[in-house]
């Protein structure tokens, strides 16, 4: 999926304006929409790949309509967030959005949030419908990879398979903080730390936010006499990953 079909859902003006731009240089096909109606006229007449949505709308609530979107569609959702608070944003990930952006963002950060989410989009969609068994992977796995346990990791495609081939879904925040997870295991690592390795931001938010990515991926990572991935909160410190094993 080289050009996808985004639609840009913000009341200001000036934000689906510069989206648009961005977006549009990389080959994509960007519709704009300022208000729900507007929005919900270009979802009837066109198939929407990912979804760009502001939490703060006057007369709606972004996150009502990420999670009305997530549970009829597979498409790629990036929620952007300006004064949303932090129990938003968390929020919004444990209900099915992939990424999210705080505003003023710059254009770089933008694209490569985009860019992997389509990433991950691609992959979703090339496993369901592969014409090969749901439990064989559809390719093998090529470039750098790491094995733990039940787990095997491709750093390349940023694609977790299960024992039993299965792709593990998860969003990009999620992938990032596994991967910084297995890359420092053993060692205690603060909030500040992580928001920094996975994030540009250090925001109350951004370092909250570890806090719901640390639940998805335990509710995820789980072994087969279900426990879950061993990712332990440390007191006043931090989390670590007392995962041993990792090759």
């Amino acid at each position: 999926m080289s050009s996808c079909n985004i639609l840009v859902l913000d009341d200001t003006i000036g934000v689906t304006e510069l989206v648009s731009q961005v977006l549009r240089i990389d080959g994509h096909k960007v519709y704009v929409a300022n208000d729900v109606r507007e929005f919900k006229d270009i979802e009837s007449v066109c198939s929407i790949d990912v979804y760009l949505i502001d939490l703060v709308l006057p007369g709606a609530n972004g996150l009502e309509i990420a999670q009305e979107i997530r549970r009829r569609s597979d498409a790629g959702i990036v929620l952007i967030s300006g004064k949303a608070t932090e129990v938003d944003v968390v929020l919004g990930f444990e209900s099915g959005a992939d990424d999210y952006v705080a505003k003023p963002f710059g254009t770089r950060e933008l694209r490569a949030r985009v860019s992997s989410v389509i990433r991950r989009l691609n992959t979703r969609r090339h496993v369901a419908n592969s014409d090969l068994p749901a439990t064989v992977s559809p390719s093998p796995i090529e470039g750098p990879t790491l094995h733990l346990e039940n787990w095997t990791i491709d750093l390349n495609e940023r694609v977790v398979f299960d024992t039993g081939k299965n792709v593990v879904h998860l969003t990009p925040s999620e992938f990032d903080l596994l991967t910084y997870f297995l890359r420092n295991a053993g060692r205690i690592v603060s909030r500040a730390e992580i928001v920094a390795a996975i994030r540009d931001g250090r925001s109350v938010a951004d370092l909250r936010l570890v806090d719901g990515l640390v639940v998805r991926l335990r509710r995820k990572l789980v072994r087969p006499d279900g426990t879950p991935i061993p990712i332990r909160s440390v007191r006043g410190s931090g989390y670590v990953l007392t995962m041993k094993g990792i090759r």
